[in-house]
């Protein structure tokens, strides 16, 4: 499967963006999910959303967040390589707001703001869905753009 990330509002207090599972034979959505994330911060870790671009998708086990996936490539490692990437373990996990997140994807099946603060809702639901639609022995791509560019 394909996911891309179409980001389409970006504040200083989150991003927003749909998130489309792409079946990889008809290049057609399956499901679209809404997306969380931390406000665009020069790519620092932890505190900024992921660079747009293209991302393998791989499983990934969380203590944290059960059984996820994380976005590897360009800036962005799967583990800590002792300084040799940006970035590492970007991930997608539940959360309903910027503020929780560290630098990660988080994805609901609606979004909305609460008092001006961009969130998504139901965040469980959409990670469950997402599980559903991700066969974790096989590799996943991702694809992450700002406002539609391509």
């Amino acid at each position: 499967m394909k996911i891309i990330v179409d980001r389409y509002e970006s504040t200083g207090k989150g991003t927003l963006s749909n998130v489309s599972v792409i079946d990889p034979h008809s290049d057609t959505p399956i499901t679209t999910y809404f997306g969380i994330e931390c406000p665009w911060k020069d790519n620092q870790p932890s505190v900024s959303c992921i660079p747009g671009g293209k991302y393998d998708l791989v499983p990934h086990s969380s203590d944290k967040y059960g059984e996820v996936w994380a976005f590897v490539g360009g800036t962005v490692s799967h583990y800590y390589d002792d300084g040799q990437s940006e970035r590492y373990a970007c991930l997608i996990h539940s959360a309903n707001y910027a503020h929780q997140l560290q630098g990660c994807l988080a994805i609901g099946v609606g979004a909305g703001d609460n008092d001006g603060v961009p969130a998504v809702w139901n965040s469980r639901k959409a990670i469950k869905s997402l599980g559903d639609h991700l066969d974790r022995s096989v590799l996943h791509t991702a694809l992450v753009r700002w406002f539609s560019d391509e």
